[in-house]
């Protein structure tokens, strides 16, 4: 075999699949092998040539997506193992949370969301559409944003400090509406007033039209993990309303954190979820 023919031809294989497919299609073939694989069956699974599978297999090895056997053969990595772990807590938690989601959708029947913070995102892992027939343009397994949405700024507001100041300096405080928060000063602004009521409102801030209210959700550490929310259309959730559904969506967002195991003294505080002694709620000027 002419190893620049291989190559060549490669090459020329390469160009039919994108990059993203190709790494795909193998990461496939490693896993559906169910024991250690050669280069050459891996190959001969994905449909692709061995150079380009060497290549591949050895940037998944630099992640620990494979790992390379004694005998040359390669195996599934440990990163495979610890994602699908992950996965499987998200779907667990998702179905855990269901029954406190609808309790939820009692207090007004729209639209019940739980998001997980991911790196310097949170994920939707679960959704209860409303009964209106307005669809939003929320989906499980889409990223949103943290400083435009309300379970970001519940998140980002019951982060440990340390972490919260280096999340937010890498994060990018784009603009969704004309009402999104895009400054430094403005977004700390709006986190100590979240941290001080324990629940965050979304006035508008990531979807025109769409108001919502969230709250943090907490693990069996204490530590913040995600949050809850009820979201609906501005029309159906003036502002004050949101202020009064703020103690319900805190309530039901710490139920949830109880099942989970939190302590009670990881929990926003009664004096968080009142009105302030003025009457009022606190609110972004």
């Amino acid at each position: 075999m002419d190893p620049r023919r291989d190559e060549a031809e490669g090459r020329a294989h390469d160009d039919n699949r994108g990059a993203l497919d190709r790494a795909l299609d193998l990461l496939e073939a490693l896993v559906a092998q169910g024991h250690p694989a050669s280069l050459a069956e891996l190959a001969t699974k994905a449909d692709l040539p061995k150079p380009t599978t060497h290549r591949i297999v050895q940037a998944f090895i630099a992640r620990n997506y494979a790992r390379q056997e004694d005998d040359g053969r390669y195996s599934p990595g440990s990163m495979l193992l610890t994602l699908s772990g992950q996965l499987s807590e998200a779907l667990d938690l998702a179905d855990h949370a269901k029954p406190i989601m609808r309790s939820l959708q009692s207090k007004l029947p729209e639209t019940v969301h739980l998001g997980l913070l991911e790196g310097d995102h949170a994920v939707y892992v679960a959704k209860l559409d409303g009964l209106r027939q307005i669809l939003m343009a929320s989906r499980v397994g889409n990223l949103l944003a943290l400083h435009s949405t309300a379970i970001g700024k519940a998140i980002l507001a019951f982060l440990p400090s340390d972490e919260r100041t280096a999340l937010v300096a890498r994060i990018e405080l784009s603009r969704r509406t004309p009402r999104t928060i895009v400054t430094m000063a403005g977004l700390e602004r709006e986190i100590e007033l979240v941290h001080d009521r324990g629940y965050a409102i979304d006035d508008e801030e990531n979807e025109e039209q769409i108001r919502c209210v969230g709250a943090p959700v907490f693990d069996r550490r204490g530590r913040v993990i995600g949050g809850l929310s009820l979201s609906a259309p501005a029309f159906a959730m003036p502002i004050e309303m949101a202020h009064l559904l703020g103690p319900s969506v805190l309530a039901a967002a710490s139920e949830l954190s109880t099942s989970l195991g939190a302590p009670s003294s990881a929990l926003p505080g009664q004096g968080a979820i009142a009105r302030n002694a003025s009457g009022e709620y606190p609110v972004r000027a």
